[in-house]
Parts: C-alpha cells; structure tokens; sequence
C-alpha cells in the first residue's frame, strides 16, 4: 500500500469537501464513530499535514512542478494555484540606531504590558488605586475570566 493511498479519497472541490465534514459529523454525533478517537486521528493528519508541507525536498519538488505551467495562475486539481514571489526582509545588518530604539522600546513596552495583564489577573473584585505620575486616584477591576475545557492530544 502506497503511504500515499489515503490522499485519494480526499474530496476535490469544495462542495464535495463541505458534504464530506456534514457527513462526517453528523455520523459522529450518532454515535456511530467514538470522538476522542477522531479526534486523536485528526491530530495525527494535521502532524502528517504539517510535516509534509514544510520539509524543503517537498517544497522545491511544488516548485519545480509549478513552473512547468507558465501561467501565473492554473486550475488543476479542484483547485486555483497562484504561483507568487515571497520576500523577506532581514533588518539586523541595516546598521539603523533607530530601528534598535524602536525594537528595544517595543520589547520594553511588550513586557510591560504582559506584567500589568498579570498585575490585573491577581485583582479580585476592585482595588482603588493612585497613579504615582498624575496623582490620579482610580478604581480598577479584576478581569472578566472566560474558561473552557479543551483536550490536549499528543501523539506518541
């Protein structure tokens, strides 16, 4: 069996792909496949996905295959596929004292903001406090929490 066999039965056009997800939830929440264990097969797609998608072999092999068609834009495959330049800028060698004064104060200002979040987090109902620049006298209150349960899955 080819590693590659389960890639043949993916939906090819976004109808079939929004049939395929209806499907498959409503067969789920029928109880008809258990959802912890869906949901650990999904986690290991989304590795298998990821994994695939950045190894550099892969990619230069898209590549290659993509400039065989010298439009910049086909359709093939239930798909439209763009081929387009990606630039990237690397700042660290321009030698600009200003852009380090604004990358500094940014990461000052960055971890002073996440300090104050965390100061907030510790309030419990209100606290009064006094702003030792202006003098001026505030009420603050705690955050408003939203929990939820999530699952962690890692594959092992």
């Amino acid at each position: 069996m080819s590693a590659l066999t389960l890639f043949g039965k993916i939906p090819e056009t976004k109808e079939a792909i929004y049939f395929y997800i209806k499907t498959a939830k409503d067969e789920i929440l029928k109880g008809e496949y258990n959802p912890l264990e869906i949901e650990t097969k999904l986690k290991r797609m989304e590795l298998i996905i990821e994994g695939l998608r950045k190894d550099f072999d892969l990619k230069e092999a898209v590549q290659i295959e993509a400039d065989l068609y010298p439009e910049k834009t086909i359709k093939k495959y239930g798909c439209e596929i763009t081929k387009k330049m990606n630039s990237s800028y690397n700042f660290d060698l321009c030698g600009d004292s200003e852009l380090v004064r604004l990358q500094d104060l940014a990461k000052e200002t960055s971890e002073k903001l996440k300090q104050r979040q965390d100061f907030l987090k510790m309030i419990r109902g209100e606290l009064t406090i006094v702003n030792s620049v202006t003098g001026e006298i505030t009420t603050i209150y705690e955050p408003d929490v939203k929990k939820s349960d999530v699952i962690s899955i890692k594959v092992l």
